[in-house]
């Protein structure tokens, strides 16, 4: 039962060079099994006390798919009827522009930087498709140097839920009074969980 239990949650990836595999790892074993550290795009994967670990099972090195695909920008869907993990990236564009004309939507003083202090109306251009996966909408936030959200959009609802792709247009006034980078956030709700799939960043100097 345990087995089956970690193959629903794990994928599994041949080990593509020759080492030994000890039965101790210098990360700890969980249930008899050897901790490893995964690190995607040079960031520690980050599981919980509560949640099952990478590690290495009969010669195979077994990751926490949910975790991994978050930090991939993808979104992960269970098929119950075929028994099936899903694993989708749908393609968002964000581009940030102090204009956009209502006639023809042309995107005007497209910028990624402002000086610090300065308070800033524009607008978020968002490119959405390769939607192949259910959502129950999507939020756009923008998160502080310090980490402090500073505007969210909340949940919106896409106009046809049959959609695969679609343009969307947030107009927001955000005063940038903190030097670093503030981070744009896209993010699909799928199954009741905010799912970041985009994030781009304007730096405030």
């Amino acid at each position: 039962m345990k087995t089956k239990r970690l193959v629903v949650l794990f994928t599994a990836f041949t080990l593509l060079f020759g080492a030994s595999v000890y039965a101790e790892s210098m990360w700890g074993d969980y249930n008899g099994f050897s901790k490893i550290k995964v690190r995607v795009e040079g960031n520690e994967l980050k599981v919980s006390d509560n949640e099952v670990p990478a590690l290495v099972m009969n010669e195979r090195t077994m990751i926490p798919l949910h975790q991994v695909a978050s930090e991939l920008r993808s979104l992960v869907n269970w098929n119950s009827a075929t028994q099936t993990v899903e694993v989708y990236k749908p393609n968002v564009n964000m581009v940030f522009a102090q204009d956009v004309s209502k006639e023809d939507f042309t995107i005007k003083r497209p910028f990624a930087r402002v000086d610090l202090g300065q308070t800033v109306d524009f607008v978020v251009c968002i490119d959405v498709d390769n939607l192949n996966v259910p959502v129950d909408g999507f939020r756009v936030s923008i998160v502080a140097p310090n980490g402090d959200t500073v505007a969210n959009s909340n949940l919106i609802a896409l106009r046809n839920p049959k959609d695969t792709s679609f343009w969307y247009y947030w107009p927001i006034k955000v005063a940038f009074s903190q030097k670093g980078n503030y981070k744009v956030k896209f993010a699909f709700q799928h199954k009741g969980e905010f799912v970041v799939v985009s994030e781009k960043t304007i730096v405030s100097k």
